[in-house]
């Protein structure tokens, strides 16, 4: 299984073009179009994909050191053309033309092609005998990793050749895309979205993986800018690859049962902690949401839940002796407050959900759902905190210990609504993970949630599927006879549904949000 946030890490530039040519990684390497013009993408989203006319139209990337240093590479996109040139060849994207670091192109005969320079020579190929289909969005990967050259066609091998060597360093041409590198010409005449470059060569698993990913539109929930769900590590489940290092914590059961889905901690020196990021030090506001059980409460001070900068940084979950859940925040004029959730007491061996809001008018908190206490707070969140964020002991001075378990954590950088966060109480008080293991190689996966329309189910092929509105009506069964089948929902109206898939004498049952 390959995450998200795992190609996020090793991501040096991603051009989703949602209204613009920038990067969306931390690298900054941001385009200027000159010419090309915003189109609707292969979901037909508006404004979220570039047309170039063949003419001059191009996006130039500066040189950067994050774009020129790795030994390997991989290149991602995608790409529909209306017609092959005449001649010559069209350039996708170019480092250095074909003489400097790597090229893709596509020729009149329709073949993509993949260039790439050592520190011993240059060398191509071309993806025969697969042709680029016309008029239809292909998801394209190229891949030197230092023993191959590889194409790849919507996930799938398309062609290789032996190149052995690292990428040839020293190029100072710009990132071109659309356009040669170096002579001004060779223009595209198509629509490219979605491209991503990797400092590294992706294996076939991960080129599918990717592929899979991207081929079902994304529905990214607003404000979560960290997510993590404890699924066998403390990954980041969103693109900010917010991701943990687990310190002694050790993966249990979480609160359905499923093996390996929740952290416990033992109260002496166990801890998670996520380094410090852009996304989860710069809003003005914050919500945070978690699950969690502990067995008893500390006997003198506090456990230390969750803490962005500890007490004095930006804010801080914590428990105290009395077992009423602590929120304190610290505002931009330097005051710190804190408040807990009287009357409300944790109960024991219990797993609650807890959700803590600053808003810039109250601080809240929430026990399953319902409002527990409010207290006013006016302000923004401050900024400029440098500390790591840390689940499970204090921030900065190592202590505060938490004995207990924690699962699903959320960070959002907005404030919840009420309404919201009832929302997400219900949501995820429904015991159906995404993922369930009846082949532990290859586990059932029902995916995105939430959808807009099409909904797909993987590795569950000869199984039964049923989908029920939330009053229980079946709305559509079908037997599913493939590994990657699909359900489209997209003549149905928006809610909640479930999804139940009957195999091999065991249901799995999936609550999906669709979105009108």
């Amino acid at each position: 299984m390959f995450s998200i946030s795992t190609f996020a890490q090793e991501r040096v530039a991603h051009y989703t073009f949602s209204g613009n040519a920038n990067d969306e990684t931390t690298y900054a390497n941001d385009g200027q179009v000159f010419g090309a013009t915003l189109v609707a993408d292969r979901f037909d989203n508006p404004n979220s994909a570039y047309e170039f006319d063949g003419i001059d139209n191009y996006i130039l990337v500066p040189q950067s050191t994050s774009l020129n240093t790795a030994d390997y590479v991989t290149v991602s996109f995608w790409i529909t053309v209306p017609e092959f040139v005449t001649s010559g060849e069209y350039y996708l994207i170019s480092h250095g033309s074909w003489d400097g670091r790597w090229k893709a192109s596509l020729p009149s005969h329709g073949k993509t092609v993949w260039t790439t320079k050592t520190d011993a020579d240059i060398s191509d190929m071309d993806s025969d005998p697969e042709v680029l289909p016309l008029d239809t969005w292909t998801h394209v990967v190229m891949v030197h990793d230092g023993t191959n050259n590889d194409i790849y066609f919507n996930g799938i091998l398309a062609a290789t050749k032996e190149r052995a060597g690292t990428l040839a360093s020293g190029n100072t041409d710009s990132l071109t895309i659309g356009r040669e590198s170096t002579l001004w010409g060779n223009y595209l005449k198509g629509k490219l979205d979605d491209i991503s470059i990797f400092n590294y060569g992706m294996t076939a698993e991960e080129v599918l993986a990717l592929y899979e990913f991207e081929s079902v539109e994304q529905i990214v929930e607003p404000g979560l800018v960290a997510h993590y769900t404890f699924s066998g590590n403390a990954d980041d489940e969103t693109a900010n690859a917010n991701d943990g290092e687990v310190f002694g914590a050790t993966l249990v059961e979480d609160r359905f049962g499923n093996a390996s889905s929740a952290y416990e901690f033992d109260g002496v020196d166990n801890y998670i902690l996520v380094p410090q990021s852009t996304s989860l030090n710069t809003s003005d506001y914050v919500t945070l949401s978690f699950w969690l059980t502990v067995p008893e409460f500390v006997v003198t001070g506090e456990y230390y839940l969750i803490s962005q900068g500890s007490w004095n940084g930006r804010w801080k979950a914590s428990l105290p002796s009395h077992g009423k859940t602590v929120w304190t925040t610290k505002v931009a004029d330097g005051d710190i407050s804190d408040m807990d959730s009287d009357p409300e007491v944790l109960p024991l061996n219990t797993w609650t959900h807890v959700v803590m809001v600053h808003d810039g008018t109250n601080n809240d908190i929430y026990f399953n759902g319902i409002l527990a206490a409010t207290k006013e707070r006016a302000g923004t969140l401050a900024s400029g905190n440098t500390d790591s964020l840390t689940i499970g002991r204090e921030s900065t001075l190592w202590g505060n210990y938490f004995k207990g378990r924690f699962d699903d954590i959320r960070i959002y950088d907005i404030a919840l609504t009420a309404e919201e966060i009832l929302a997400l109480h219900e949501d995820e008080s429904t015991g159906m993970p995404n993922s369930i293991a009846l082949d532990p190689v290859h586990p059932v996966q029902v995916y995105p949630n939430p959808t807009n329309g099409f909904i797909n189910i993987k590795n569950a092929e000869n199984s039964q599927v049923s989908v029920y509105d939330i009053l229980g009506k079946l709305v559509l069964t079908y037997e599913n006879k493939t590994s990657l089948g699909t359900i489209n929902l997209s003549n149905y109206n928006g809610g909640i549904y479930f999804v139940k898939i009957f195999k091999d004498n065991a249901t799995i049952t999936r609550r999906i949000n669709l979105i009108r």
